[in-house]
């Protein structure tokens, strides 16, 4: 998906609020900063729901893989994470 539209809000509402931080707290300080952090603090919440989904989604298909096995029935999941995928998930 792409939220283009979104972003430049966004982008737009901090430069709003680093305006009105300005004119509070003067030139001075590091008003840039708080722009650029409150942007990296969204890139890795995102990141972090999209690692939190996957290990979701591994769980899942483990569990029925498991319970498929136990009824001796073969498992297919054409949505299922390659193996590697799951190494790179329990390292972090």
């Amino acid at each position: 998906m792409n939220h283009a539209t979104e972003m430049q809000e966004l982008n737009q509402l901090l430069d709003e609020q680093v305006e009105i931080s300005k004119r509070l707290y003067g030139e001075d300080s590091k008003h840039e900063a708080y722009k650029q952090t409150k942007i990296n603090d969204l890139k890795k919440r995102m990141g972090n729901a999209v690692l939190t989904e996957m290990r979701e989604q591994i769980k899942e298909d483990r569990a029925k893989r498991f319970y498929q096995k136990k009824q001796g029935r073969p498992y297919s999941n054409f949505t299922y994470v390659p193996h590697a995928w799951e190494q790179i998930l329990t390292i972090l």
